[in-house]
C-alpha cells in the first residue's frame, strides 16, 4: 500500500480497472444474488450495473453471501452474542462489524482474516498519512476517545491494533467531560484520537487551563468536521488537526494529510463514484448526493456499486504531496440528515445541517439537537443560561430557512441538562424521523 503512494494517476487507475473485474469476476462466481442481479450486464461497464442499497443487501443477504454457511439469522444471534460479551469469531472464522443503524437500518458486515487485514492495513495507512509512522525504537502514547460497544468498527480495529509500540488509553466518548480531562492530563498522550464534537470540547478545555496536554497530532472522524470546530481545536493545540472519513462497510475511506489540502481517498481500496439522486455522475467541485463504492478485497459479502449516503465534494485540484488519490474536499452528511421545511412555493425544501450548525455554534449552549418529525421541528439546548431568550434562536434559525426558500416554520424550544447520545456514542445533532425523498434539492 505504501507502493501505491508513489503511483502516478494511471497507474492506479489501471490497478482499479483490474481489481474491479477480478472482484466482479469472484462475485458472479460464488454470489447468487450479483448472478440474477447483474444479469445481461456481466460484461457492462461499471457504471451500467445496478447500485446496491444496504435495505436491498440485508434483505437479500443470504444471496449475496458467498459461504453457504452464512444466514442472516445466524449473523444476527451472533451479534446478540457480542452484545453479550462473547468474542468468538462468526463460524470460528469471521468478524462481525455492525453499522449504529441510525438512518433505521443497521447493517451487519463480515470480514474473513485476509479481509480483515485489509481493513486494518487501510486504517494504519491513514496514521502514516497523518505523519505517525510505526517506530520500533520508541513508543508512541495514545488516547482513543470512542465507542465502547464491541461490535463498533472503531473499538475492532483499537483492539486489532493494538501494541506494545503504541500503548493506548480508551475513553468512553460518554463519559462527562471532567472524567475525560482528567484521564487525559494524567495520561498526557502525543495523539488524541477522538470525534470532532468532544474534541472541539476538549478544545475548550484546554484554552480555559483545566486540559493540560500537548499532542502531536489530533485525528477526528465519525462525524462531520464543521469549521468551528476544526478553529477551536488549533486555538487549542495548532494545526496539527487530521479528520478521517471511516464507515463501517469500506473501513477507512479518506484521510487528511499534512498539507490539509482535503482528505485522501483510498482508491486503492475501493473505486468511489460521486452522483446525484439518479446516479449520474457529479464533476469534481459539486456535491453529491451519494457516493458508490466497489470494495476490493471483499470475497465474502462482495459490495460493487454499493450506497453510501453521505454527500461528498472532490476537489478538481490535487494534493501538493504528490499522492495519485483524488481529494474529498467537503464531507456535507447524509442526504437524510437534511432538515426538511416547508417551501416558501409550497412542498418541502432540504436544509443541509451546515447551514443549522453555524447558528447553534454562537448560542450559549452546551448541546444541541433538532429533531424533525411529521412537519414539526423540535430544538433542545442544553444548558442555556437562565434569562436567556431562546426565541432568538427561533429567529436566527428561520433567517437561514427563508434564505434558502423555506417559510417561517414555527419551532419548539426546550432546555434540557443534556442531549442524548446514539448507541456508539457519537452525537446526534440532527435527528429526522421522516427523511425526505432523494430526489429532494438540498438548499444550503
Amino acid at each position: 500500500m505504501r507502493r501505491h503512494d508513489r503511483w502516478s494517476r494511471a497507474q492506479l487507475e489501471g490497478y482499479q480497472m483490474s481489481e474491479v473485474q477480478r472482484t466482479r469476476a469472484y462475485a458472479y462466481a460464488h454470489s447468487q444474488f450479483f448472478k440474477e442481479f447483474h444479469r445481461g450486464a456481466t460484461d457492462a461497464p461499471l457504471h451500467e450495473v445496478p447500485s446496491l442499497t444496504k435495505p436491498v443487501l440485508m434483505e437479500h443477504y443470504d444471496e449475496v453471501a458467498t459461504d453457504p454457511r452464512i444466514r442472516l439469522e445466524g449473523v444476527r444471534d451472533h451479534l446478540d452474542q457480542l452484545k453479550r460479551g462473547s468474542d468468538e469469531l462468526l463460524l470460528g472464522e469471521y468478524r462481525l462489524c455492525a453499522t449504529s443503524g441510525s438512518t433505521g437500518n443497521p447493517g451487519l458486515f463480515i470480514y474473513n482474516q485476509d479481509e480483515w487485514l485489509w481493513v486494518l492495513s487501510g486504517f494504519w495507512r491513514s496514521m502514516e498519512l497523518i505523519g505517525n509512522s510505526l517506530n520500533l525504537t520508541r513508543r508512541t502514547r495514545l488516547a482513543a476517545i470512542g465507542s465502547r460497544v464491541p461490535y463498533h468498527p472503531t473499538r475492532c480495529v483499537a483492539d486489532a491494533l493494538h501494541s506494545w509500540w503504541s500503548p493506548e488509553m480508551r475513553l468512553d466518548v460518554t463519559a462527562p467531560i471532567e472524567e475525560l480531562v482528567d484521564g487525559l492530563n494524567q495520561w498526557s498522550p502525543e495523539i488524541l484520537i477522538s470525534y470532532p464534537s468532544v474534541a472541539s470540547k476538549l478544545a475548550a478545555e484546554q484554552i480555559a487551563g483545566r486540559l493540560r496536554i500537548t499532542p502531536r497530532r489530533v485525528v477526528t472522524g465519525a462525524e462531520p468536521m464543521w469549521p468551528e470546530w476544526r478553529a477551536a481545536m488549533e486555538a487549542a493545540w495548532g494545526k496539527c488537526v487530521h479528520d478521517e472519513y471511516g464507515a463501517t462497510e469500506p473501513g477507512a475511506v479518506a484521510t487528511e494529510c499534512e498539507e490539509h489540502h482535503g482528505l485522501h481517498l483510498a482508491e486503492d481500496l475501493f473505486v468511489c463514484e460521486v452522483v446525484d439522486a439518479d446516479n449520474r455522475p457529479v464533476p469534481d467541485g459539486e456535491i453529491g448526493e451519494k457516493a458508490l463504492l466497489t470494495m476490493f478485497h471483499r470475497t465474502t459479502l462482495p459490495l460493487i456499486r454499493y450506497e453510501m449516503s453521505d454527500c461528498l465534494q472532490l476537489s478538481p485540484e490535487p494534493c501538493p504531496c504528490g499522492r495519485p488519490t483524488r481529494l474529498i474536499e467537503s464531507i456535507q452528511g447524509r442526504i437524510e440528515d437534511l432538515v426538511p421545511v416547508p417551501g416558501q412555493h409550497g412542498g418541502l425544501v432540504g436544509i443541509r445541517p451546515v447551514a443549522i450548525n453555524g447558528v447553534m455554534e454562537a448560542a450559549p449552549v452546551t448541546a444541541w439537537q433538532l429533531q424533525a418529525e411529521d412537519g414539526r421541528l423540535t430544538l433542545l439546548l442544553a444548558e442555556l443560561p437562565l434569562g436567556y431568550d431562546e426565541s432568538s434562536i427561533e429567529r436566527e434559525l428561520n433567517a437561514v430557512f427563508q434564505k434558502q426558500g423555506g417559510a417561517l416554520t414555527p419551532i419548539l424550544v426546550r432546555r434540557v441538562e443534556r442531549i442524548p447520545r446514539g448507541s456508539t456514542g457519537k452525537t446526534v445533532p440532527i435527528v429526522i424521523k421522516n427523511p425526505l425523498p432523494r430526489s429532494t434539492t438540498a438548499t444550503a
